[in-house]
Formats: C-alpha cells, sequence, structure tokens
C-alpha cells in the first residue's frame, strides 16, 4: 500500500497475513485472489485495527475476499473507519475480542458510510458499531450475515444516520440490534 497510487488493485495471494494495513487516505482496491476462506488477515500488533481506513477514502476504496479475525480489545480491531467511505464486500469478520464495552465493534464507523456487501460477521464481542452523528451519509449492510456476536451484532449512535439494513440476517447475538 505504501507504494500503491490512487486507483490501483493490490492483489493478494491466498495465504496468512500478520499485518496491520492503513490505507493512508488512498482510494486502492485490496483483493484476495481466491476469496475469504483462503486468505487471512490477522493484526500483527493488537493494540491497532487490522486494517485502518481514516483519511477521508471514498467508494473506491475497496476490501474484498478476506477473512479478517483476531483483533484486539479496541474500537475497530478488525476494521475502523473514520470520515471515509469504503466498500467492504465478501468478507469474513470474526473472533475479534473487542470486550473494552459494547462500542468498540469488530468494524467500527465513526462519520463514515461504508458500504457491507456479501460479509458474515460471527464470534466478535460486538460485530458493528456505528457512530453516524451529525452530517454523516448513511452507512449499508446488504447481504450480510451478522450472528453469535457476544455483545451486540449492531449498535451505534446513529441519531441522525442510522444504518440502512436489506437482505441481512441479523440473529442470535447478545443484543440483534442496539441503535
Amino acid at each position: 500500500i505504501d507504494v500503491a497510487s490512487v486507483g490501483d488493485t493490490i492483489l493478494v495471494a491466498s495465504g496468512i497475513y500478520f499485518e496491520n494495513v492503513n490505507f493512508n487516505g488512498k482510494n486502492i482496491v485490496l483483493q484476495s485472489i481466491n476469496g475469504a476462506l483462503e486468505t487471512i488477515l490477522k493484526p500483527l500488533d493488537s493494540s491497532n485495527p487490522v486494517i485502518r481506513i481514516d483519511n477521508y477514502e471514498n467508494s473506491s476504496t475497496v476490501i474484498n475476499g478476506f477473512t479478517i479475525k483476531d483483533g484486539g480489545n479496541l474500537r475497530g480491531s478488525a476494521i475502523h473507519t473514520y470520515s471515509s467511505s469504503p466498500r467492504i464486500e465478501n468478507c469474513i469478520i470474526a473472533n475479534c475480542n473487542n470486550t473494552f464495552d459494547s462500542t468498540n465493534g469488530a468494524l467500527s464507523t465513526f462519520h463514515s458510510s461504508p458500504i457491507v456487501k456479501n460479509c458474515l460477521f460471527y464470534g466478535n464481542y460486538t460485530a458493528i458499531h456505528f457512530d453516524s452523528q451529525g452530517s454523516s451519509p448513511t452507512p449499508s449492510i446488504i447481504n450480510c450475515t451478522i450472528i453469535n456476536n457476544l455483545s451486540h451484532g449492531l449498535d451505534g449512535l446513529a441519531t441522525d444516520n442510522a444504518p440502512q439494513i436489506s437482505n441481512s440476517i441479523i440473529y442470535d447475538n447478545g443484543r440483534n440490534i442496539a441503535l
């Protein structure tokens, strides 16, 4: 990512990678070659998100086809977004031990409008936390399954722009939706 230019696509081969990825404001595509079951991202440093997108990246920023797991005890332990609008597609987010409080979603969005599509969230403390107060655009959850998360499936402060949820299963979480 450090040498990538805006608009580039980075293809990632199958394997288990210990990384903390920061998009650094670059609108790029990070895509696995063989899908989420074969391309796994784990944190190199569990005190940082596995993936950080927090520098005004737009919807041409894409994460596609990864399992992102074992994030630490922090907000956005798998994916942290701030003032950004990435697309997160065909991913599995699992086993993120973000137990500090329920606002520490494995995916945490702050003043962001991600489109999360065709993703599976399971085994996390809280799957997704939204903080879309103020003038943030509306986040979207499309064709996702959010199951077996200890505290919350969806949690957040959505006083102005609650997430749009369509064709998704949110089931058997400690609390399914708390917005």
